[in-house]
């Protein structure tokens, strides 16, 4: 898997973290009352989405620049770690697990106030199906936010490194410049 193939795969996790809260709003406007749960899940698949939001743009960039100066970008590494159900493939299948759980239970408007008081009082039982999927959705967050610290910090040594070179260049264009002033001054003089 390649950035533009992360890219891909950002893209329909996005998707899927915007059904889900879908779900979630949708619920909010028949139960009037959020079940603590419900707003756990906005929460954390919120939270997902704005990572993924930063691995998309991040794969967008790598995708462009193709020139990596020697270093491997948290991306191949990240890309290496989908065969063996890497943080991606997870997110997607906790995403589809959580969509179907919750479209499953609040896909439509109650009749009356006894079935959206039924609706909330099921909200217990989905809350001990849902809660390991959060727990898996946040594990596979913070390994993303560490993709992306990581080519984060690679990309600040490689610029500290270009930094310090280009001072190294800085000097000796100062020394050839003092070294030909000198000269200049010397043949002027003459």
């Amino acid at each position: 898997m390649d950035p533009l193939s992360i890219t891909v795969s950002s893209i329909a996790l996005l998707q899927a973290c915007n059904a889900v809260l879908h779900i979630c709003y949708n619920t909010y406007e028949i139960l009037k009352d959020r079940p603590w749960v419900l707003s756990k899940v906005q929460y954390e698949v919120s939270a997902l989405r704005g990572v993924l939001e930063a691995l998309f743009q991040l794969a967008i960039d790598d995708e462009k620049s193709k020139e990596h100066h020697g270093r491997q970008s948290a991306f191949k590494v990240l890309a290496q770690s989908q065969a063996n159900k890497g943080p991606l493939v997870l997110c997607s299948e906790d995403l589809r697990a959580l969509e179907e759980i919750l479209s499953a239970k609040f896909s439509k408007h109650p009749e009356n106030k006894f079935r959206a008081a039924m609706q909330a009082v099921s909200w217990t039982l989905t809350e001990r199906e849902v809660t390991p999927i959060l727990e898996r959705l946040a594990r596979s967050k913070a390994a993303l936010n560490l993709a992306i610290s990581a080519d984060e910090v690679a990309l600040l040594l490689e610029l500290s490194k270009i930094s310090s070179s280009m001072a190294g260049d800085v000097v000796n264009i100062d020394r050839n410049l003092a070294d030909l002033t000198s000269q200049w001054t010397i043949q002027n003089m003459s």
